[in-house]
């Protein structure tokens, strides 16, 4: 290298040296004057700096809202995974004793969080008291920094806003880390917590806090920098992280709660299975109980392990106990109240009708529709009596006594041969009796009023038919005639002797057929009038 080039290289070199010492010297010296005037224009209209920094900004929140996104949809995906699995129904049986939504209960054990510190400080001197970690790996600044930091951080709130001694600092998050303050009388109890933990956290931390304070009062009030008394708060707060299960550890399977869980899924099977059991047995129980004749239920209901059932019940119904015993339902669990009616039920009809009647052996009795029907043989006294009672029994509307034989009517049957065998003889072309038929004819009329008497009395009614008759002599129509005239002027008789007009009915002959010789007579005929 030549003394020319030596010098050239020796010159960029310099100038090499001078630049760089220059431009640190001008960085130095630039830097306040840039920063002073970022910070006034900020202060004066701070629209320019924003406008200059939308470019950068809105890339970074697209990202984070992305980012975001991404883990919910995990979360989701998380939770489908678990819809129909033994994790799911844990969470379902825990929302259901503590009363939570289900939705919470999956959204709380599916957000991640750490604690990863427990630092108890005390309150008058920020010295600390007792720290934990929940990672052996700890690679966080000192402890004793961080606890004087706290207590300069809770004096520069209280002095800048001028609150009360009594007014803490609850939280302070910085990026993802989040610290808990907790404060007690003579102590803070903070937690440096990532991620979302559940609201029971604060809970542990004020019961431990309160826990502390019970047991380390006087050390508390009397602490003069000796943190040595206070190493077994560390068990304390690792305890505390430990039963409620905060450290963010994952927790190995139970075999036995495993095991557990199944049990209380059979015994809830079997309660389950049971009630249902019941539930069927009880519905058929019912069922059949509102078929039953003379039965109607108007209310039933369940109260604790009783049941009530309400309505009306016929008398002659059927006992319910009977089908509480074929359905397997215990009769102290069932209660029945039942008010008494009267049901139209046939055969309940029939059967009060024979006790109301009491009817001889020789009568059988029918109930069809709201018709009583009374067969056999029976005395004039037993049918009036049945007459009278069944006046006032509303659930038979009608006695029908068509197939009833009177005992005293059978009695009466030798009187009404000897009226029916009676004949009054007419002279040829006569119409009047001739007087040697006068006496027969008053003897005739005496029977017929003593068989209206006997008829009376047992509430039978007859009808006396008069019948005329006439022979061949002369054309038909003049004897029809002369027939008809005979027989009413018998009857005219009987009524002036004082028998009833109305049990009267006068005929003659009708058909030439009916003419026959040497039979110019009157005949009595008694026939039974039936009731309607």
């Amino acid at each position: 290298m030549t003394q020319v080039d030596q010098v050239k290289f020796s010159h960029q070199e310099h100038s090499s040296v001078v630049r760089e010492r220059t431009d640190k010297t001008f960085l130095q010296a630039i830097t306040p004057v840039v920063e002073d005037a970022i910070h006034s224009s900020v202060a004066k209209n701070p629209t320019p700096l924003a406008d200059a920094l939308f470019p950068v900004m809105g890339p970074a929140i697209r990202k984070a809202i992305s980012d975001a996104l991404r883990k919910m949809i995990l979360s989701i995906n998380q939770t489908l995974e678990h819809s129909f699995s033994l994790k799911a129904v844990k969470w379902r049986m825990q929302a259901l004793i503590t009363g939570k939504p289900y939705a919470e209960i999956v959204l709380l054990q599916n957000l991640a969080y750490q604690i990863r510190h427990l630092f108890l400080i005390h309150r008058e001197t920020g010295l600390l008291l007792q720290h934990v970690s929940m990672f052996e790996d700890d690679s966080e600044k000192d402890s004793d920094m961080v606890s004087g930091m706290m207590k300069a951080v809770q004096d520069f709130v209280q002095d800048s806003f001028q609150l009360e001694q009594t007014d803490q600092l609850g939280t302070i998050q910085v990026g993802d880390l989040n610290l808990w303050v907790e404060s007690g009388p003579q102590a803070l109890l903070v937690a440096v917590v990532t991620g979302v933990p559940p609201p029971r956290i604060r809970d542990e931390m004020i019961v431990t806090l309160e826990r502390i304070h019970g047991k380390y009062a006087r050390e508390l009030t009397s602490f003069q920098g000796d943190a040595g008394v206070f190493a077994p708060v560390e068990e304390e707060l690792l305890h505390c992280c430990e039963r409620e299960g905060i450290t963010g550890k994952k927790k190995k399977r139970s075999f036995a709660g495993l095991i557990l869980l199944a049990l209380a899924f059979l015994v809830s099977g079997y309660f389950i299975v049971r009630a249902t059991d019941r539930n069927i047995r009880w519905n058929r129980f019912m069922t059949e109980l509102k078929a039953l004749p003379g039965i109607i239920v108007t209310d039933h209901w369940k109260k604790g392990q009783s049941r009530f059932v309400e309505g009306l019940r016929d008398p002659l119904s059927q006992d319910p106990a009977p089908l509480l015993e074929r359905h397997r339902i215990h009769p102290d669990r069932v209660t029945f109240r039942w008010e008494r009616y009267l049901a139209q039920h046939e055969p309940f009809v029939q059967q009060r009708t024979i006790e109301l009647l009491d009817p001889p052996p020789t009568v059988s009795l029918r109930i069809s529709n709201d018709t009583l029907y009374a067969s056999g043989k029976a005395s004039a006294q037993w049918i009036g009596n049945a007459r009278e009672r069944l006046k006032g029994f509303w659930s038979v509307g009608f006695f029908n006594t068509d197939h009833l034989i009177n005992e005293n009517w059978v009695l009466m049957l030798g009187l009404v041969d000897w009226i029916e065998a009676e004949q009054l003889l007419f002279p040829v072309g006569q119409t009047q009796l001739p007087v040697g038929q006068i006496r027969q004819a008053d003897r005739l009329t005496g029977m017929v009023r003593d068989l209206l008497n006997q008829t009376s009395a047992l509430g039978q009614s007859i009808i006396v038919v008069i019948q005329g008759m006439a022979d061949s002599t002369g054309d038909f129509p003049g004897n029809r005639r002369i027939s008809q005239q005979r027989a009413q002027h018998v009857a005219d008789r009987m009524i002036r002797a004082g028998l009833p007009e109305e049990v009267f009915v006068v005929k003659g002959i009708e058909k030439e057929e009916d003419v026959i010789d040497a039979k110019r007579t009157v005949t009595v005929k008694i026939e039974r009038k039936e009731e309607k």
